[in-house]
């Protein structure tokens, strides 16, 4: 039983060693980044508009705010956009003053809407402020480009630069005469997209605006990238902590 006991003992020492000298072991490393990014051009266009209109009773504005916010569903649906990409806000209500001779007197009633179109055929941009010209609308705040598939752009220029990472990592390892053995540790952060070329062209808001040229949306590249910087393990042997 002493004998047992002792031989268990020393066993268990052995293996408190081992762990401590794996502990204790640094693997050959090597750190590197790269970049991995695509270009496309964005397919969707988001135009929002303000309508707004005061008048000497709510009632009276909410009514003219209501006939143009039809007439810009119906331009709206003449550029087949559909229901689901046609966002409306809330009617805002408030009492509009104007200050003259440091006395603020009432205009009326002031009765707005915030409208958000989602536009899946960027040539039908032109048309599609032509109707909102005619509909008489407030004000188009501005616009905005995206992608339609986002997250698969995003997974390519991931899966770019995942390549990139790797074949740099080897290239660095074969200068100093290593090979990479495998992955100690991966992190990915995304870039921030690129913008190509994108104009503009003024738009006056009226029945006189001329044809779909004088709208022109021209939208260029956009670059979306990701970055990862990665850890490799080396072959060769381990050094002391």
């Amino acid at each position: 039983m002493t004998y047992r006991f002792l031989w268990a003992a020393i066993f268990i020492a052995l293996n408190g060693l081992s762990a401590h000298a794996d502990n204790n072991c640094l693997p050959p490393q090597l750190s590197a980044q790269a970049e991995g990014f695509v270009e496309a051009v964005p397919d969707l266009v988001i135009v929002d508009v303000t309508v707004s209109h005061t008048a000497p009773t709510l009632v009276e504005a909410k009514k003219r705010v209501d006939q143009i916010g039809n007439a810009v569903i119906r331009a709206a649906d003449q550029q087949q956009i559909d229901k689901d990409d046609i966002q409306a806000s809330k009617i805002q209500a408030a009492p509009d003053y104007d200050w003259s001779n440091g006395k603020r007197e009432l205009r009326g009633q002031q009765v707005s809407r915030q409208f958000e179109l989602k536009l899946h055929d960027i040539e039908r941009y032109g048309a599609l402020v032509q109707g909102l010209a005619d509909a008489q609308v407030t004000q188009i705040n501005g616009i905005r480009t995206e992608f339609s598939k986002q997250q698969q752009l995003e997974q390519d220029a991931l899966q770019q630069a995942i390549a990139n990472v790797q074949a740099k990592a080897k290239t660095m390892a074969a200068g100093f005469g290593r090979k990479i053995e495998g992955v100690i540790n991966v992190a990915e952060d995304g870039g921030p997209a690129q913008f190509g070329r994108f104009e503009l062209h003024a738009v006056t808001l009226s029945k006189t605006t001329g044809g779909d040229d004088e709208a022109a949306l021209t939208v260029g590249k956009r670059r979306i990238s990701k970055n990862i910087s990665a850890t490799f393990r080396l072959d060769g042997d381990c050094t002391s902590r």
